[in-house]
């Protein structure tokens, strides 16, 4: 897979290739308060188990929700293991 990010107009684009066809295409907007990619404390507000994700509180003002799928963990072996072998649940 390759990912190719690129600025342009003040926007960050990212998008995924796989055997050249495009699987994913994300677009940061430069005047966004959250930004794509970065990383944040945040306090979980609730578990829903039918979506599999957590919502979050970011600042008190802004909310955001991460899916089991996105999760990485550190393992006893110290891997980072990607999320969705378990209920998100059990991991939070």
């Amino acid at each position: 897979m390759y990912i190719l990010i690129e600025e342009f107009q003040g926007n960050i684009w990212a998008a995924a290739l796989e055997k050249g066809r495009l699987v994913g295409l994300e677009v940061d907007s430069g005047n966004e308060i959250i930004r794509w990619g970065s990383i944040y404390f945040a306090k979980i507000t609730k578990i829903d188990a039918s979506l599999d994700a957590v919502f979050l509180n970011l600042d008190g003002i802004n909310s955001g929700i991460l899916y089991n799928s996105d999760v990485r963990t550190t393992g006893k072996d110290g891997k980072i293991e990607k999320g969705g072998n378990k209920p998100v649940g059990r991991i939070f």
